[in-house]
């Protein structure tokens, strides 16, 4: 990613071992979204320091995305860009194309949402965007974008079963991970 974008990817890891229990987005979804996507945005959004978040979000997903606006502020101050937010399917792929970004190929596949391999299905051609997404299920987001700061930092992990060797050692360990890629980057 470094060498044809210029830029340093830094990868968030779930602190505690949440797939031990392969299921657990099953029998517990909220303690999964907390766990891969609520803490690590919120922890990787604080260690960074973050004023600006950008996302791909756009109105044309559907959902709790409809009335998206450009600019979002989150309950801590944290300013949130929508750059795509009235942008379609259509004007998204036209760049993707135009301007060869790289994409995941699932989408040439039937997918028109990828998420994780629980969360993901294929769809028909003439399917909504999200459709695939927790299909089945009434939910459309998992969590990231919806969540508070201030609800993000009462973490539930320490409740969990499989969480309970959440310590300090295995966020010195990502730490250490992220630091050992950012200079390879470099």
């Amino acid at each position: 990613m470094h060498t044809q974008w210029h830029c340093i990817l830094q990868v968030q890891l779930p602190l505690c071992d949440v797939y031990v229990d392969i299921e657990l987005w099953n029998s517990n979804p909220e303690m999964y979204q907390y766990a891969t996507k609520v803490e690590p945005t919120w922890r990787a959004l604080k260690q960074l320091n973050v004023d600006v978040w950008i996302t791909g979000r756009r109105r044309s997903q559907g959902g709790q995305r409809d009335r998206l606006e450009i600019l979002e502020r989150t309950d801590s101050g944290t300013i949130k860009v929508n750059p795509l937010a009235y942008w379609d399917w259509g004007e998204v792929w036209e760049y993707i194309h135009k301007c060869e970004v790289p994409y995941n190929h699932l989408l040439d596949k039937g997918y028109k949402s990828v998420g994780d391999v629980h969360s993901t299905a294929k769809v028909d051609a003439n399917a909504s965007e999200r459709e695939g997404r927790w299909k089945g299920k009434k939910q459309s987001e998992c969590g990231m974008h919806t969540f508070s700061f201030s609800e993000a930092a009462q973490s539930p992990l320490s409740d969990h079963p499989h969480t309970s060797n959440c310590d300090n050692k295995r966020e010195e360990e990502h730490k250490a991970v992220s630091e050992a890629r950012a200079s390879e980057e470099l």
